[in-house]
């Protein structure tokens, strides 16, 4: 059975430093489109209808931890992908909005920017397909924290 890398639990937290900057897509299982079809974002509500992103990102972990579990690559990498969006730390009244949920020792937990590319482009298109209101707003939010600096560009 192959092994995948173990999703980022409390205890386990994935940590990125600045000398991590170049590492990122090693720190960070990119979910497909394909992966997202894999575990039907229309169905996120059965999961958990909570509107508090703690019990999301839990939900979302435990569901990682099982599909690893069971060796269903493509759902652990969604579901993972969604507890790290989960997992930001939401300040509307400072300039970095989101922050990391953990800083410590000069490392800390991800951030938006840390999915760039790639991940940025297919959480844009999986968005609307989520049937949870509060995730779809944050996924929403957090795309469009990253690509501000285009929008202000695009307006001018």
């Amino acid at each position: 059975m192959k092994r995948f890398r173990k999703p980022t639990w409390a205890s386990e937290v994935k940590f990125v430093t600045n000398k991590d900057e170049d590492k990122k897509k090693s720190l960070i299982d990119l979910a497909t489109l394909e992966d997202f079809a894999h575990i039907n974002p229309a169905s996120i509500m059965a999961m958990s209808n909570s509107l508090h992103f703690h019990t999301l990102e839990h939900a979302f972990r435990e569901a990682a931890q099982a599909a690893e579990n069971a060796g269903d690559a493509a759902a652990f990498r969604a579901y993972n992908v969604l507890a790290v969006v989960c997992s930001y730390h939401f300040n509307p009244s400072r300039p970095d909005t989101f922050s990391p949920q953990i800083i410590f020792k000069g490392k800390r937990t991800l951030i938006p920017s840390d999915y760039l590319g790639e991940q940025q482009g297919v959480l844009v298109q999986i968005a609307e397909q989520i049937d949870h209101p509060l995730l779809r707003a944050r996924i929403a939010d957090s795309c469009w924290y990253v690509n501000r600096g285009l929008h202000t560009v695009q307006a001018s």
